[in-house]
């Protein structure tokens, strides 16, 4: 995972290189941030690896916050999108609040940024597709609530994968602005939507489409658009239809701004001649959930892609588990049926 240790201050690193975690080994730190600390970690004997995300120690003791992470999380355990960071597993172990997710291979979008602008070509492209990933999710009822540079990825091909959905709420956001139950920071102001500050608990798919108007901007300017900005097209980047889809993203009223990411995506392909990404459009069979399994041996549940087929290892016992044909919902028990009544 492309993030950067900065953010607020640090607790001690719970996990150590060496050290084995829902059994696979810590390899070693790769970031430290507002939403936790992030490993890479490998099964042994397998060649692939994981990030381990440990949210903050002190969350996991809070009744209200076990309750809301168990439900939030499974919604974002059963996105299956290519632009997507991928949720594997999930849970409290040890005191520890943990996700295992998908490792990216690459770079993130803030260290490109840090340069200043990108090229038009690659602003559009990236925005393409992060368009694409907030349609499938709201598509399926999640909102992100953090689109922002440091949450978006870029694998070794380039695509985007975004990470955290809907972690700020999973984390308290919604209780207050900016900070969590825990009154630990999270997220950065100048990406957030008016309501989310100020109405924190009505929050809905339109906080997201003003933070994408953010993004679209920065990756377009090299800046933000704060106070009375200049338009994309004045500081030579786009045309007047890209600066309206930009200014209806950035209204202060929800109620002004597109209503979902499917409308974004509409509006924002017409404004830029932009084709649907190859790679980042699936069939629409591509954007069913993730699904369910669990392992025989030990009885733990994980998700995986419904596209997938033939055998993996459970991520917690290493016992191998057939994919089979999975469907989207849990195991039934099998019972056998009644013997029929005397005659």
């Amino acid at each position: 995972m492309a993030e950067h240790p900065s953010g607020p201050p640090r607790e001690e690193s719970p996990l150590t290189p060496g050290a084995l975690f829902r059994g696979m080994e810590i390899l070693g730190l790769i970031a430290r941030g507002g939403m936790g600390i992030v490993y890479k970690a490998r099964p042994p004997g397998v060649d692939r690896l994981y990030a381990i995300k440990i949210l903050p120690r002190s969350l996991a003791e809070e009744a209200e916050f076990r309750d809301r992470f168990e439900r939030e999380v499974r919604e974002m355990a059963g996105l299956g999108h290519p632009n997507i960071v991928g949720v594997h597993d999930y849970g409290i172990e040890n005191g520890l609040a943990f996700l295992v997710m998908d490792f990216i291979d690459g770079r993130g979008l803030r260290a490109l940024l840090r340069k200043g602008r990108l090229p038009y070509p690659d602003a559009i492209r990236i925005a393409g597709e992060v368009c694409e990933a907030l349609g499938a999710a709201h598509e399926q009822g999640v909102v992100h609530r953090d689109i922002k540079p440091d949450n978006i990825l870029l694998d070794a091909s380039g695509r985007v994968k975004i990470t955290d959905f809907g972690l700020a709420k999973v984390l308290g956001r919604d209780a207050a602005p900016n900070l969590t139950e825990s009154n630990i920071v999270v997220g950065t102001p100048h990406y957030m939507a008016p309501e989310q500050m100020d109405r924190p608990r009505e929050v809905d798919r339109r906080a997201d489409v003003y933070s994408f108007g953010v993004l679209l901007y920065e990756m377009l300017t090299g800046g933000l658009p704060i106070g009375r900005f200049a338009l994309p097209s004045e500081k030579g980047a786009g045309n007047r239809d890209l600066d309206a889809l930009v200014v209806r993203c950035l209204e202060a009223d929800p109620a002004k701004r597109f209503p979902d990411a499917a409308a974004l995506k509409w509006a924002f392909q017409r404004a830029t001649g932009a084709p649907e990404t190859p790679a980042a459009r699936p069939a629409r069979a591509r954007h069913a959930r993730n699904v369910p399994l669990t392992c025989g041996a030990c009885n733990w549940t994980f998700y995986l892609s419904a596209n997938d087929r033939g055998l993996v290892n459970c991520p917690s016992c290493r016992a191998p588990v057939s994919t089979g044909a999975p469907t989207q919902r849990p195991p039934t028990v099998r019972r056998e049926a009644p013997a029929p009544p005397p005659p």
